[in-house]
């Protein structure tokens, strides 16, 4: 039986039969389930999707049972977090290593956080019961050399026999990343993943509004800044704190920027000296990009390829239409945001064997929801 099967099989109902007759057992039994309750509470209420909340639950219930000789079979549990803030990774992290102490499901207290732009630096697995990963970008910036000696490692610490728990932890992105290219390593010891969710608008408001004192109209106010401004995909407690941080300063909400308009956009079109052609192809494609938007359904048009090769000696405006075209795009809602990433050769392409695909999709990232 594999570890999911045992694990799928030890958990029905925390709080079911077995729970309530080990409760009538002794006051240290009560105990430990309101110890269990509280950590589920806290598990509730994590920004994490509810079928991650159900994986945590899982594991922490099948570690009390292996405690108490309930389960004969101990599971390594090897976790990846793809989580975009800090606060829900630390505190995934802390119910995870809480329940392991307690319950002695690890061999020691003993504990790394380790971060991947560090692993030059000496660090020793042999008494680490608890290793936590982090900053996993940071090993596509070291050398081949590096990069294999660090994952061998990392294959032997997770081959030995200790009871042992291990989490890697980022971004979907970065985990994603980090992973590619490293598929068998992820199937033979990472088979708990956790995801993580953001909270919606109007969660993010009643938050903010928990946090200041404000009028009702700056209130009606934040609603619609957080509604322009807030991206489902960021980091949300970055989001939030930074917000705070200025209603609490200044009194007042952040200005907007000011993107401007399309007929502002082409007119500083129209300002450029020649380029003829260019003005009449952007003009025709914003035509087409506008009808396709008001028809709808109704009208059947081809989805429009927005990929271009811009061709010219240095000087000719190439950077400059790139930018013109980034801002339409954004005005037309075709991307989410009004931003331009310029890379060169040098920007993708790296100095040893197996770095340039993780610097290239670094580049890729940054410039998702936006024009590249």
């Amino acid at each position: 039986m594999n570890e999911h099967e045992i694990l799928k099989s030890v958990y029905k109902d925390f709080f079911g039969v077995e729970s309530e007759s080990i409760n009538k057992e002794s006051s240290k039994e009560e105990q430990k389930q309101i110890d269990m309750k509280k950590i589920f509470d806290d598990i509730n209420n994590l920004y994490i999707t509810e079928e991650s909340k159900e994986l945590l639950k899982k594991i922490i219930e099948y570690m009390r049972k292996y405690n108490e000789n309930i389960e004969k079979n101990y599971v390594n549990f090897s976790l990846v977090l793809k989580i975009n803030n800090n606060k829900t990774r630390d505190a995934i992290n802390g119910i995870l290593y809480n329940a392991s102490i307690n319950y002695n499901y690890i061999e020691s207290r003993d504990r790394l956080s380790l971060s991947l732009y560090k692993t030059k630096d000496k660090y020793d697995l042999s008494k680490v019961s608890f290793l936590r990963l982090y900053d996993i970008k940071g090993l596509g910036l070291e050398s081949d050399n590096d990069n294999k000696k660090f994952i061998y490692d990392l294959e032997e610490y997770l081959d030995n026999d200790k009871k042992k728990a291990v989490i890697i932890e980022g971004t979907s992105d970065e985990v994603d990343t980090f992973f590619l290219g490293r598929e068998e390593l992820l199937d033979k010891y990472f088979n708990y993943v956790i995801d993580g969710i953001n909270p919606d608008i109007q969660d993010v408001y009643n938050y903010i509004l928990e946090k200041v004192m404000i009028d009702d109209d700056l209130k009606v106010s934040l609603l619609d800044y957080i509604t322009k401004t807030y991206d489902n995909s960021c980091d949300y407690i970055e989001y939030q704190d930074k917000l705070i941080k200025y209603i609490s300063f200044n009194k007042e909400l952040p200005k907007l920027d000011n993107n401007k308009s399309i007929e502002e956009i082409f007119k500083d079109l129209e300002e450029l000296v020649g380029l003829k052609k260019v003005k009449k192809v952007l003009y025709e494609l914003v035509d087409v990009m506008k009808l396709k938007e008001k028809a709808g359904d109704e009208l059947k048009i081809k989805d429009i390829n927005l990929h271009m090769v811009f061709l010219g000696n240095p000087g000719t405006g190439k950077t400059t239409i790139a930018r013109i075209i980034a801002g339409i795009l954004y005005e037309l809602g075709y991307v989410k945001e009004n931003k331009l990433i310029e890379v060169s050769v040098k920007d993708l392409v790296a100095e040893y064997v197996g770095q340039t695909a993780p610097k290239t999709m670094s580049v890729i990232e940054r410039s998702m929801n936006g024009v590249l």
